[in-house]
């Protein structure tokens, strides 16, 4: 049996999550709050449902997880990060 990993828990509610069950290397960074995505801009923003999600969206906010582990790297999440992001509306 081989086993794939799709989900890496990072700290503070953030994780890294594969959004094709392991298929294809396309990872979202999502908060476990709020229903947010991490956008390739660095800011977090509303992730729709997945029928709603728009090829924009997609291109904003979807990660080789190569990709994905770098930014993690480079953020520093803290809950005052996050708390400022809610309150510019996830811009």
């Amino acid at each position: 049996m081989k086993l794939k990993v799709v989900k890496y828990i990072y700290k503070d509610g953030i994780y890294v999550e594969n959004t094709y069950n392991g298929e294809k290397d396309i990872w979202a960074i999502r908060n476990s709050c709020c229903s947010s995505c991490l956008n390739k801009k660095g800011k977090w923003e509303y992730e729709p449902m997945p029928s709603s999600r728009t090829d924009n969206f997609l291109k904003r906010c979807r990660f080789t997880l190569k990709e994905a582990k770098k930014i993690l790297e480079s953020l520093r999440p803290t809950k005052s990060i996050f708390f400022n992001s809610i309150q510019r509306g996830y811009q």
